[in-house]
């Protein structure tokens, strides 16, 4: 990966420290229930639970393979059961490969409607787009009998979109899709639905700098940059066996205001404490997500404030 998105993430993480996630918890022995209080806790805001008995966990990460386990696969915590990508065919259509650890037998391959993966060449300009597994579940209550087959479980699955092209220009912006996973690890039949769809991160970066007068003016720091960082958990208030979701977004800019500077805006000169990275309070905000049972979908409590920058589309 280019060292200017690096450093561009690098410097978003630091700014959102108090929201961040720490690396996936590792392996344990497959012949029995992940179970994450064997695991040293270094993760502040997790585990959750609201007061229905909804759980937010960290998916633990299969490293390395051991015995009836399979290298790759991000596992529940308190189940048998472990989640893994498959991504083959053409077009490659993404599915979730679910497999019960106590059952080798049973493996549900379920398909889920994201947008699939390509990779582009055309012109000035590269492109990639990617998927792979949120780090995050939600182990759900269930008061439907229908649906209290197994386990019953919210999976989230991130897509990200990342191009350059020759100008030194870059970008990276991701989503988030909630799928909720029904009677897992049954012998029930087993069923994903898509749920939520929401921006979950995004960075920019442009050359300001279009001649030597430019580079003088703005003591030779020549990259705008855009940051948005995403945080969503479990409203830990909530009483309904339905989870409640709280969404955070964290918007910065560098320099000052949007939007980043193109070749036919006015020169200025910049003193260097307008170059520091700063939060952007438009595009910065909070919202519930509740449950619409008329759609089977959740859905903002409160309309998000119209962002129509990089990453922050109404979608």
């Amino acid at each position: 990966m280019n060292t200017k998105i690096m450093t561009a993430r690098a410097t978003l993480i630091a700014t959102a420290a108090s929201l961040l996630c720490p690396a996936p918890l590792m392996a344990q022995d497959a012949s029995a229930p992940y179970d994450r209080s064997k695991f040293k806790q270094e993760r502040g805001y997790l585990p959750k639970k609201d007061k229905a008995g909804n759980q937010l966990e960290y998916l633990v990460y299969q490293g390395e393979p051991e015995a009836g386990s399979r290298e790759g696969e991000d596992c529940m915590p308190g189940t048998y059961l472990c989640f893994s990508l498959v991504l083959k065919g053409e077009p490659q259509q993404p599915r979730l490969r679910i497999r019960n650890n106590k059952d080798q037998s049973s493996v549900a391959l379920l398909p889920l409607d994201v947008p699939v993966r390509r990779s582009d060449a055309i012109g000035p300009v590269r492109a990639r787009e990617a998927i792979k597994l949120w780090d995050v579940a939600i182990r759900r209550v269930v008061t439907d009998e229908r649906e209290s087959h197994g386990e019953s479980m919210i999976i989230g699955v991130i897509t990200s979109y990342e191009q350059r092209n020759a100008n030194g220009d870059e970008a990276e912006s991701k989503i988030l899709w909630l799928y909720e996973i029904v009677n897992a690890g049954s012998s029930e039949p087993v069923f994903a639905r898509q749920i939520l769809s929401v921006p979950f991160g995004a960075m920019k970066s442009n050359n300001a700098c279009f001649d030597d007068e430019d580079i003088k003016m703005r003591l030779g720091d020549c990259d705008d940059e855009l940051l948005i960082f995403a945080y969503l958990t479990l409203d830990t208030e909530n009483k309904a066996p339905r989870p409640r979701l709280k969404y955070d977004i964290l918007t910065g800019t560098r320099p000052g205001d949007l939007p980043l500077r193109t070749v036919d805006q006015p020169k200025r000169q910049m003193k260097r404490s307008e170059l520091r990275k700063r939060e952007y309070i438009p595009c910065t905000y909070k919202r519930n997500l509740v449950w619409n049972p008329a759609t089977a979908r959740y859905e903002f409590e409160q309309p998000a404030p119209d962002c129509p920058i990089f990453g922050l589309e109404r979608r």
